[in-house]
């Protein structure tokens, strides 16, 4: 939803061999007497598994300090996201970002069936340590997102039940949001490094 998420992609590489696939591109955000920031990315996996990584590098080109904020939204949808679909995760405090969520705040690692007209819920998560399960016990998997939590320190849960938007949004960032929110800085010459791995594996009977 920022100044990135409508700028064309200038391809590096992009492959698919017995060494995997491979995508490589750079977007840049820049103005004329202000900011010259590139992020790079690569999207890779092996062939046939069942992980994707996602790696950014952020450059600051320019010749001054700068702002920054990056949020990654990871959504899951219908059929792996379903009734009895559920979250697991070790978070030291969970903070509802609404009323209206701090009233669900008990069902925020469950998944409901759809309701008409239900209000989404926004949950700020403070987790020890970066990764989060949703398991799927209908569809037989789960699915794990762990990430860098050095480079993107916090971790937000976004949640729609609502028919129509069902959805589950997994959001690790560099900053909370409203009174929380704070800009992160990177020096002239500097480079961020951001990482993001997702893998799909099959639940253990354990696990089911």
């Amino acid at each position: 939803h920022g100044s990135l998420h409508n700028l064309p992609a200038h391809i590096l590489q992009a492959r698919c061999d017995e060494d995997g696939i491979l995508i490589e591109a750079e977007m840049r955000d820049s103005a004329l007497f202000g900011k010259n920031l590139r992020l790079r990315r690569r999207i890779q996996m092996e062939i046939g598994g069942n992980a994707l990584t996602i790696e950014d590098e952020l450059f600051n080109d320019g010749f001054e300090a700068e702002d920054y904020c990056l949020l990654y939204h990871i959504n899951l949808g219908y059929p792996f996201l379903d009734e009895g679909t559920h979250l697991v995760w070790d978070a030291k405090e969970i903070i509802p970002r609404t009323a209206a969520a701090e009233q669900k705040r008990a069902e925020c690692t469950k998944i409901s069936a759809p309701e008409i007209g239900q209000e989404e819920n926004c949950y700020f998560v403070m987790l020890n340590r970066p990764e989060v399960k949703v398991v799927s016990p209908k569809c037989g998997k789960t699915f794990t997102l762990t990430y860098s939590g050095d480079t993107l320190p916090h971790f937000i849960e976004w949640k729609s039940m609502r028919s129509g938007d069902y959805a589950l949004g997994l959001e690790p960032c560099t900053s909370l949001l409203d009174d929380q929110f704070a800009y992160s800085r990177i020096e002239r010459g500097e480079r961020k490094r951001f990482c993001i791995k997702m893998t799909l594996e099959k639940l253990s009977g354990e696990e089911l």
